[in-house]
This record gives C-alpha cells, sequence and structure tokens, in this order.
C-alpha cells in the first residue's frame, strides 16, 4: 500500500462533493451531541471545510484510509469535526463516534495521542502550531541528506543568572 501523491494545487478536488460531506460530518455530529453534554459543536462546524479540504484534498491516502502526512488539530476544541472526517475515512472504527466521552470509548472531549489519526494531545488555542513546526523540524533534521546537529553552531550563555553580570 503506498500513498497515492496528489498536487497541492487541490486540481482535481470536488467543492460539490465537500459541501455534501460536510453536511454529512455536521449531522453526525449533531446526532452524537444528542447523547453527550461535553460536545463543542461550534469549533467543530467552524473548522469543518478546512478540515476536509485538508483530509480530502491536501493529503496523500493509503487504501486502507490512513496517510503519512500528519494533520494537527490545533484548536483541540473542534476535534469533533476531525473525529467525524477519520471515521469516514475508515481510520476510526464505525460506532467510535457513538462512544464519545464515555467510559467505554476512546474519543475524548480533546484530541488524544494514540488515537488512531491523531498526532497529538491538543486543546489550548494555538499550541498545536510550535508542536507542528518542532514536528516538522524533527521530520527534516531525521533525514539522511541533512548534516548531523553535531556540525551545527552551538550556542553559548553567559555563566551566572539570567539578569546578573559575572
Amino acid at each position: 500500500m503506498t500513498a497515492t501523491a496528489r498536487p497541492l494545487l487541490l486540481n482535481d478536488f470536488d467543492a460539490a462533493a465537500s459541501r455534501k460531506r460536510c453536511m454529512g460530518f455536521r449531522r453526525r455530529i449533531l446526532d452524537v451531541s444528542q447523547t453527550v453534554t461535553a460536545l463543542h459543536i461550534a469549533p467543530a462546524f467552524s473548522c469543518m471545510e478546512i478540515a476536509d479540504t485538508v483530509y480530502n484534498g491536501l493529503m496523500r491516502r493509503k487504501d486502507d484510509g490512513s496517510s503519512d502526512d500528519v494533520f494537527l488539530m490545533s484548536k483541540g476544541h473542534g476535534c469533533m469535526a476531525q473525529y467525524a472526517i477519520l471515521e469516514y475515512l475508515g481510520v476510526l472504527a464505525n460506532g467510535e463516534l457513538d462512544r464519545y466521552c464515555t467510559a467505554h470509548g476512546e474519543l475524548g472531549a480533546h484530541p488524544d495521542y494514540g488515537v488512531p489519526g491523531i498526532e497529538a494531545s491538543t486543546g489550548s488555542l494555538g499550541h498545536g502550531l510550535a508542536m507542528a513546526v518542532g514536528m516538522a523540524i524533527a521530520e527534516r533534521n531525521k533525514s539522511p541528506a541533512r548534516p548531523s546537529m553535531r556540525s551545527c553552531p552551538t550556542v553559548r550563555f553567559r555563566k551566572g543568572r539570567p539578569g546578573k553580570r559575572s
């Protein structure tokens, strides 16, 4: 199973199909909201088109729906959008969304690392950006074409406590 490369220009992205998918995802979230009180509906609804475009337009997918590309939901309150899309793609088991925020489910009110398709635990607005940048730098530094970190210049600090001249 190899990922099929897609151009980042979204030339083959069907906006009409995306609108239909997003309406279906919103219906699914509303269905789940009838049984769970800890659901953040507005954040999930507000980022639905963005998440759908990333997952169904930009990310390269394998036959099983998984991807080597990474998506971080920095706005952890909107993770229900991500969960709905992951269920649609078959990354999450059917019915897992119905166990959202229950003792028998693995999906929490914020994305938790370890859940299939979730690359990092997020929640505080904005901290996902720093995490994504760090992950990208780490991935770049793992590349065999990159020089080892030992060849990078070292930062030297003054002796003593910060703010105090030594």
